[in-house]
C-alpha cells in the first residue's frame, strides 16, 4: 500500500485544497476509503503535519505553511458580508487605538471582532489589498519611529517655511521613506495632529504624549531624536551631542 502521507500529497498538490477533494485524493493515492483518509488527515493536523482554515459557513480547507494564508477572492467570497465588515471594523478600531504606530496582529483583531482567528486570518488576508494591513514585523519599532518622524516632516513642508537646510532634509526623508510609512505617517497627521513631532531649532522633537503612548504600544522607551547639524545633514545622537 502506498505511504504517501497527508503532507506528501499537499506538497505535490501545491496549493490549499477543500477537505471533501483532500479526503478523495488521498483515498485514491493510498488505496483506502474516504472515511480512513479523513482519519489520516485529522491526524496529520494534529500532529502539526499541515494547516487547517476553517470559514464562517463552516467550510473547511487544508494546505501548508509554504502555500501561504489563502488570499484568492474566492476565499473572501465564501465569507459572509457581515463577518468581513466585522473584521474590518475591528481591525480600524485597533488601528486608531495604536494610533496608526503599529499594526494590530491577527489574534487582536479575532479578539475585537468576537471570532476565532482561523476564521479572521483568512478575511483579514483577503482585505489586505484594500485596507493595506499587514502582520506586525520584527522591526515593527523602526518602522513606528520612521513614520512618527516622516509625520514631522510632512506638517512643516504643510506649513510653507521657507529653510534651504530644513527643506533638503524634509526632501530627502519623504524621498527616501516606502509607500508604507508614508501612508502610515499621513494617517498620524491626519487622525492624531498632536502627536505629530516638532522641528525645534536642530531636532526633530517628540510630544511628551508621543512618548507615552510608544511605551503603552512597544513596553519600551522611544527612540533618541532626529538630529540634524547647522549646515550638514542628519547626525546620531553622540554626534548631536558634540555640535
Amino acid at each position: 500500500m502506498d505511504e504517501t502521507s497527508p503532507r506528501e500529497v499537499l506538497v505535490k498538490y501545491g496549493k490549499w485544497i477543500g477537505s471533501t477533494d483532500f479526503a478523495k485524493l488521498i483515498a485514491k493515492k493510498r488505496n483506502v476509503s474516504e472515511r480512513q483518509a479523513k482519519t489520516m488527515v485529522s491526524k496529520a493536523y494534529g500532529d502539526k503535519e499541515i494547516k487547517r482554515r476553517v470559514f464562517p459557513d463552516r467550510t473547511v480547507i487544508y494546505g501548508l505553511t509554504e502555500f501561504g494564508p489563502p488570499t484568492n477572492e474566492a476565499n473572501l467570497a465564501i465569507c459572509a458580508k457581515a463577518e468581513v465588515e466585522n473584521v474590518r471594523k475591528a481591525l480600524e478600531e485597533l488601528r486608531c487605538e495604536l494610533r496608526f504606530f503599529n499594526e494590530p496582529t491577527v489574534k487582536e483583531v479575532a479578539c475585537r471582532a468576537g471570532k476565532l482567528p482561523e476564521i479572521v486570518e483568512p478575511i483579514l488576508y483577503a482585505l489586505a489589498p484594500e485596507t493595506r494591513w499587514k502582520e506586525p514585523q520584527e522591526h515593527a519599532e523602526r518602522e513606528a519611529k520612521d513614520a512618527i518622524n516622516l509625520a514631522g516632516w510632512l506638517r512643516w513642508k504643510q506649513k510653507g517655511e521657507r529653510n534651504s537646510q530644513l527643506e533638503a532634509l524634509s526632501t530627502e526623508a519623504i524621498n527616501n521613506a516606502s509607500k508604507d510609512t508614508e501612508r502610515r505617517a499621513e494617517d498620524i497627521l491626519e487622525n492624531y495632529p498632536d502627536l505629530v513631532p516638532k522641528v525645534n531649532g536642530t531636532e526633530l522633537e517628540w510630544p511628551e504624549e508621543t512618548k507615552k503612548k510608544w511605551r503603552q504600544i512597544f513596553s519600551s522607551e522611544p527612540p533618541s531624536p532626529q538630529y540634524w547639524g547647522v549646515g550638514v545633514g542628519f547626525v546620531s545622537y553622540s554626534e548631536a551631542e558634540r555640535i
